[in-house]
């Protein structure tokens, strides 16, 4: 059997360490088709040798104009795999990605969810949704929460939970790399996306601490992204110098393991990849209770701390729990390396199943 994973595209993000990860753990050539044909070079380079990078004709942008140029080259791909048994993973939650993947035959056909699924029902194209996930022959979900809501939506032929992995090797070595940064700070590691992010709970929080508290740490956000001047706008005047955006970093495991503690504020996930890598370096975790992942991850609040999304209070309250309890804030930096462990253990296991399933 071969596989062939289609991707949105390949940039700095939470989709692509995940299979990059995946990659490096079952150590098989496999084929990596990224529909957009756009890619972050520095994220690029780290692709391992066992992938197989196929190359697009051009950029294929949701319309209905390109359709036949995406069968066509549904058609190609098909052609280069003929006589050949293939697992076609649609390895993004886009419409486009889910689409050419059903048109490539092959022997089977899966989806692997990322996000949090109640945002598809939102969409207007629900129906063709709904269409190609009921025609998967596995649908792979990252947690209970994330598959519990899926399945009430769609009702999938089969679906099986398999938490992302987490590259510790990797992140053991980064985390461990100087930072040339004086203050004690808290910090956010996200793309700067009002979609799916609450940057304003998280400000809010963080201006209302006491005086003692802000004076001597600051709050550092860490990514970039198209909505970077709004988020900033949500600052006010009088933290402008405590409240910190450092861009894109090459290294964010550096920022996450010198931080007090990390805040990851959102209002919708599937499974947040930097929830964990957090716990992987050690740093307490205070997150927002959203769908879904975060719970899941958190095991409730056994290894780290949860809010009511946009709750501010809480969130506040939670944030001085860490910075004055030092039992508790080191109890949680104790706790998250067993944790990471629990995870990667579970998702080895049934990345393993999930192949030898297929043939």
């Amino acid at each position: 059997m071969e596989y062939l994973f289609v991707t949105n595209q390949f940039k700095i993000g939470g989709v692509e360490s995940v299979f990059l990860n995946i990659a490096r753990t079952i150590k098989r050539e496999i084929y990596l088709l990224p529909l957009h044909n756009n890619f972050d070079e520095e994220v690029y380079g780290l692709i391992p040798s066992n992938v197989k990078i196929l190359e697009v004709p051009e950029n294929f942008k949701r319309s209905l104009f390109i359709l036949p140029k995406l069968y066509a080259f549904a058609v190609t791909i098909s052609n280069k795999f003929r006589g050949i048994d293939l697992c076609v993973i649609n390895f993004s939650d886009t419409l486009t990605t889910l689409l050419f993947s059903h048109l490539v035959k092959a022997k089977k056909h899966l989806s692997w969810i990322h996000c949090n699924p109640l945002v598809f029902p939102m969409s207007k194209f629900f129906f063709f949704y709904k269409y190609f996930f009921k025609r998967c022959d596995e649908i792979i979900c990252l947690c209970k929460t994330q598959s519990e809501t899926f399945s009430r939506i769609f009702k999938p032929k089969s679906i099986i939970i398999c938490p992302n992995l987490s590259d510790t090797g990797t992140i053991n070595l980064k985390n461990s790399e100087p930072l040339d940064y004086d203050n004690k700070f808290i910090v956010m590691v996200a793309r700067l996306d009002l979609r799916s992010k609450d940057f304003a709970t998280l400000i809010s929080a963080y201006c209302q601490l006491p005086d003692e508290i802000t004076d001597n740490m600051d709050l550092v956000f860490v990514g970039g992204g198209n909505d970077e001047e709004a988020v900033k706008g949500y600052v006010p005047d009088a933290f402008k110098n405590k409240i910190k955006f450092v861009g894109n970093q090459a290294n964010p495991y550096k920022w996450i393991s010198k931080a007090e503690f990390m805040v990851h504020s959102s209002k919708s996930e599937g499974f947040p990849m930097v929830v964990v890598e957090s716990l992987a370096c050690g740093t307490p975790v205070i997150s927002s209770d959203c769908v879904a992942g975060p719970r899941d991850i958190l095991d409730g609040e056994k290894y780290g701390l949860l809010f009511e999304i946009g709750n501010v209070e809480e969130l506040k309250q939670k944030m001085l729990l860490l910075l004055h309890d030092k039992k508790i804030h080191e109890g949680y930096r104790k706790l998250s390396l067993s944790r990471v462990e629990e995870l990667n253990h579970e998702a080895t296991s049934k990345l393993n199943m999930i192949l030898e399933a297929q043939g």
